[in-house]
């Protein structure tokens, strides 16, 4: 206790009433999300949604199985042939085995399921009535049996998908029910209602079975007081309640916002304990790790970390949170403006109001309907993002007044397992382009000289878009556009060019405010020395994960690619793949396949095949240009693949073009032939591009099957000293899916983590995490160097992005080189990664040979202009 008094007499002494007023900021945080949480707990009770919070899901979780058995005894009782009279819902079970067939499990597990939400969701309410939740459950029942069972009359692969997609897609469960039923409309499905006697019956005999299974209510059908008949309600039982209001209170307990911090945070000297000092102090550890999922390899883990000297990383992560931030002034009330005046629409600002809905049509036509509906969906979809992205705004600009008046404000860091650091507050350095345009250095270095001026620049086109030309360009073009820069700076309200699309606006807005001040200063005092910029001057890596399988393995034509080698321009490997791609595209527009006519057992009709002309036409009108192989090209080195360019393809190009109707030439129908037919091109030429990349990632996958199989957790350890483990293994998930209700998950309290290893995930996840493990040693590397050798304190940094003030940018451009190259000169990572492995398997002799290496000369990074640009 006296060390703790002790602790904080010294943190008033060195802060002040900073201190107290930390203090206070971290109690207002926890007090908001405790609030927050307890305002959609009561919504949530109010509008019968109590299934859908955590602690619903939990309480429906933990009663699953008792309730499941009494239903399953039941079930199987009255599913016997009986003599004499049998009760009317016997044609409802008939029914419903019809559908199922002899999937016996399926159909209790699908009537527990319905149940038991159902219970859960009115148990909070006020007098909820026995009468009511039995119309629902039967209701809900009969909705999720015939859907099964129009399913199972879809004989078409194609028409079966796109039901299950367009069902998936729909989160609200009016929607789903509403797009079921349409499908039916178009489908001429017909299913037998249920008789009304019949329903009534159940509907009241599910409820006494899942009450009495579940032990959480009872039936009470007489007022204990007066003892007259009432209608039946249902009392939730006192252990229901008390294990509500525990769950809910250690919820609430545990729950917390987490924001910048007005004092430096707290320095990690362990795993358990840093960034903050009151309420949110100990929420987060040094590493990010699923404690959920705990088994015995992540204890080990953990066991390992603390015996670990773990001094070199934690000393950078302190480093990087003690970088001193304050709010851009001018930079808010520009966007306060924008937000408060002109209700957004404005430099990337969504619109604050909610977006018109489509006017009813007058007698249209099936034809008209139907495209009014697919144009009225897509508004739904746009406007749903909007107001994410308008919500996101707002919360920033209201975080940013909250520290408008500090001189100094830090963002506490922790990091993930394979060593990435992170702020641990969302409003932080590593935010959206408005965030990180509220956010300037505090107490700046001062020019020594005119060379910063240079970075300045060079930075202003860059947050402009104008990267991918040298450094002599980039200067150039500040120096054409230089009037509408201080123009922008002058009325950011009334000059529009700021907002330019290929602008990342708030970013540039701040550039051209700081260029604004440069040029008084240097009209003033007729040089740049003495000028302090606050601007975070950043470089980033050009696809830096190609970057180091490139030099791991010395490679000369990636190194290439990714401009590790010295060239008067930078080098664009997203544009060289594409150009690979439309020199393929160009031949089989020519000379392709035509379209065939395929036929499939399982479909009545012959399905159409793109032919290879055809599909390379319709890439050649859309245009394949460095933005549609970019994403593909960048995740090759975390391991994605043919198939994951296929779905990225999909993603973030040929379905927002079908969304906003940009080009006719993609369909529903035609997307994944599309999508897989570039996906292969793509996948063709970055391995002309890298082929030692791939090659790389097939050794690091070999090693993985043969030490998983052996039985162990892949484990290796960064130059930097940080243990890195994949604790991928199985976790053991009954989960029941109903197809228009949530997932309903089969735990006890919580899922089971076993020891047995998952296979799979070892040996898919290792390229991506030990090149991510090898970025973030360059990263904690590049720190601890510009720290000790170039007195560098100011760090702003978002993994292969590496930023700093100006007035020290020229020693970052060399730092980040310098650690490169000593990191790759001095560690041979994939031998000593081969090396850590046959500690771990019994047969050393199965881990595959070395990749072998390339002539690239790793001393050219340090001459390269364009490796970090």
């Amino acid at each position: 206790m006296d060390a703790i008094a002790a602790e904080i007499s010294n943190l008033r002494r060195v802060h002040g009433s900073l201190y107290d007023t930390q203090l206070e900021l971290e109690r207002s945080y926890k007090a908001e999300a405790e609030e927050t949480l307890r305002e959609s707990i009561r919504q949530a009770e109010a509008e019968g949604q109590t299934a859908q919070l955590a602690v619903g899901q939990r309480l429906i979780s933990y009663g699953f199985n008792d309730a499941r058995t009494t239903i399953d005894t039941w079930y199987a009782t009255v599913s016997k042939p009986k003599r004499g009279v049998k009760p009317s819902y016997m044609s409802i079970l008939a029914n419903i085995k019809e559908v199922y067939g002899d999937r016996q499990e399926d159909i209790v597990n699908v009537i527990t399921a319905v149940s038991l939400v159902g219970l859960m969701n009115v148990l909070k309410g006020e007098h909820p009535e026995a009468n009511n939740l039995a119309q629902w459950i039967v209701r809900e029942l009969y909705e999720e049996v015939r859907l099964e069972a129009f399913i199972k009359t879809i004989e078409d692969g194609r028409t079966l998908a796109g039901v299950v997609s367009g069902l998936s897609s729909r989160s609200d469960r009016s929607y789903k029910i509403a797009y079921a039923k349409a499908c039916m409309t178009k489908q001429a499905f017909v299913f037998p209602e249920w008789a009304k006697d019949a329903k009534v019956l159940l509907g009241h005999l599910l409820v006494e079975l899942v009450c009495s299974g579940s032990g959480y209510a009872t039936v009470v059908g007489v007022d204990q007081a007066t003892g007259e008949k009432i209608p039946s309600r249902l009392e939730p039982t006192d252990w229901l309640l008390d294990a509500w209001e525990q769950n809910t209170a250690n919820l609430i307990q545990y729950t917390a916002r987490f924001g910048p911090t007005v004092i430096p945070p707290r320095p990690w000297t362990n795993i358990n304990d840093g960034g903050y000092y009151g309420e949110l102090q100990g929420r987060h550890k040094l590493i990010r790790l699923k404690l959920r999922f705990m088994n015995t390899a992540t204890k080990e883990y953990i066991e390992r970390l603390q015996q670990t000297d773990l001094n070199r990383v934690m000393g950078v992560i302190n480093t990087i949170q003690g970088t001193p931030w304050r709010i851009n002034k001018r930079v808010f009330e520009t966007l306060e403006y924008i937000i408060t005046e002109c209700r957004g629409e404005r430099a990337g600002v969504p619109r604050m109001e909610r977006l018109p809905k489509f006017p009813r049509l007058e007698n249209p036509t099936e034809e008209e309907l139907k495209e009014h509906k697919k144009k009225a969906f897509a508004r739904y979809k746009e406007d749903v993002t909007r107001a994410s992205l308008a919500l996101r705004c707002t919360s920033h600009l209201e975080t940013a007044r909250r520290y408008l008046d500090f001189a100094r404000i830090y963002f506490p860091y922790n990091m993930d397992f394979r060593g990435r650091v992170y702020p641990i507050s969302g409003f932080s350095p590593q935010s959206d382009d408005v965030n990180k345009g509220l956010l300037e250095f505090a107490d700046a270095p001062a020019f020594e000289s005119e060379e910063p001026v240079k970075w300045l620049m060079i930075h202003g086109a860059n947050v402009a878009g104008v990267d991918k030309v040298s450094f002599e360009d980039r200067i150039k073009w500040v120096q054409e556009h230089e009037e509408q820069i201080l123009a922008s700076a002058e009325d950011p309200i009334g000059c529009r060019f700021w907002e330019t699309d290929s602008f990342e606006c708030f970013q540039f807005l701040a550039f051209c405010f700081e260029w604004q001040r440069f040029v008084n200063y240097k009209l003033a005092n007729g040089s740049a020395v003495g000028f302090v910029s606050n601007l975070p001057i950043a470089f980033d890596g050009s696809c830096s994960g190609l970057q180091h399988y490139s030099a791991i393995l010395r490679d000369t034509v990636g190194a290439k690619a990714v401009n590790l080698v010295p060239s008067r321009k930078p080098n664009d490997i997203y544009r060289e793949v594409s150009d690979l791609v439309n020199e393929e595209l160009e031949k089989h527009a020519q000379q392709g396949s035509l379209d065939t006519l395929a036929f499939y057992d399982d479909r009545p009709e012959p399905v159409a095949r793109l032919g290879t002309q055809t599909m390379a036409q319709i890439w050649l009108n859309y245009g394949v240009n460095r933005k549609v192989t970019k994403r593909s090209v960048m995740t090759l080195a975390y391991g994605s693949r043919q198939y994951g360019f296929k779905e990225q393809i999909i993603e973030d190009t040929i379905q927002p073009a079908i969304d906003k109707r940009k080009f006719e030439g993609f369909t529903t129908n035609n997307r994944n032939q599309l999508a897989n037919y570039l996906a292969g091109l793509i996948w063709k030429a970055v391995q002309e591009v890298v082929v030692a990349a791939v090659a790389g990632m097939d050794f690091l996958k070999s090693v993985a099957k043969v030490v998983s199989k052996d039985g162990h957790c892949v484990t290796w350890v960064t130059p930097m000293g940080l243990p890195v483990q994949q604790a991928y293994t199985i976790v053991q998930v009954d989960q029941i899916k109903l197809r228009l209700g949530e997932k309903i998950r089969r735990w006890a309290y919580v899922p089971t983590a076993t020891d047995e290893l998952d296979k799979h995930a070892q040996a898919s996840g290792i390229a991506p995490n030990f090149i991510h493990s090898m970025d973030a040693c360059h990263l904690q590397m590049t720190v601890e160097h510009l720290k000790q050798d170039y007195d560098i304190q100011h760090f702003a940094l978002i993994h292969d992005s590496y930023g700093c003030p100006a007035a020290q940018a020229e020693n970052l451009f060399k730092g980040v080189r310098e650690s490169f190259h000593k990191m790759y000169t001095e560690y041979d990572v994939l031998n000593e990664f081969r090396e850590q492995m046959a500690l771990l398997v019994e047969d050393p002799a199965e881990l595959p040979p070395l990749p072998s290496k390339g002539s690239f000369k790793l001393s050219q990074v340090l001459e390269s202009p364009y490796m970090f640009a």
